[in-house]
């Protein structure tokens, strides 16, 4: 087989998660059944259509060193198997886990070009103000990336891509077009345009505290007096 294209659309926006939705277009060039490996990390497949039928799918775990498994004895079958198959329904609520490192394999069968459609939430976090994402999705050479940015004034960050590290969009629903590393490897953070607070000019406080350092305990008496121009409230 060969690949020959693959393009990915997200919307930044979200909590918890980072919806990526995009397709994949390869070549058979014999019958059978044939397992194409791609590579997904740090999200989850939540939909996958192979010529517009549910595909199926195998997700291989990714392999466990001995190190890290110091009870488990080296003939012992493990718990469970390392790969699993199923049919991957479109829009299927509990899809599998990917974790760092691992693959799918799709089974394709028929000599000829396909097209694979899916969606992935990658798992969002937190950093102070901004929102990020890193993963690892399935990829050919010069596959294309649409990020569509809903808020004007939101900064933008990419690693590890083919082109401008930096973007500051400036109205909204604007859209950035760019590329994946071959490798498939995302890394983004955004941050949104924190609002200023108003200031009103018009206010002033006096703050006037006395603390009592006794043997018992410390006793503090604050009185603040703040002055709304014509309206006073003090305490």
């Amino acid at each position: 087989y060969a690949l020959s294209g693959a393009s990915f659309r997200t919307t930044l926006e979200g909590d918890e998660y980072l919806l990526v939705s995009g397709q994949l277009e390869f070549e058979l060039f014999r019958d059978g059944d044939i397992p194409i490996p791609l590579p997904l990390a740090g999200g989850v497949l939540s939909r996958a259509l192979l010529d517009g039928r549910a595909a199926r799918m195998q997700v291989v775990a990714p392999r466990v060193r001995a190190g890290n498994a110091p009870h488990q004895a080296r003939n012992q079958p493990p718990s469970q198997p390392p790969n699993q198959t199923a049919n991957q329904a479109p829009n299927q609520a509990e899809p599998a886990a990917q974790q760092a490192g691992g693959l799918v394999l799709l089974h394709v069968q028929g000599k000829g070009r396909h097209r694979l459609e899916l969606a992935v939430r990658l798992q969002l976090t937190r950093q102070g103000g901004w929102r990020a994402v890193a993963g690892n999705l399935p990829a050919a050479p010069a596959t294309t990336l649409s990020l569509v940015v809903p808020q004007p004034k939101t900064e933008l960050r990419l690693d590890g891509f083919h082109d401008r590290s930096e973007y500051e969009t400036q109205r909204p629903g604007e859209t950035i077009e760019t590329a994946l590393a071959a490798d498939g490897k995302i890394a983004l953070r955004w941050r949104p345009l924190v609002a200023e607070g108003q200031l009103d000019r018009a206010l002033t406080a006096a703050s006037d505290a006395v603390l009592d350092v006794r043997e018992d305990g410390l006793q503090l008496i604050w009185q603040l007096r703040a002055d709304f121009g014509r309206r006073e409230n003090g305490g």
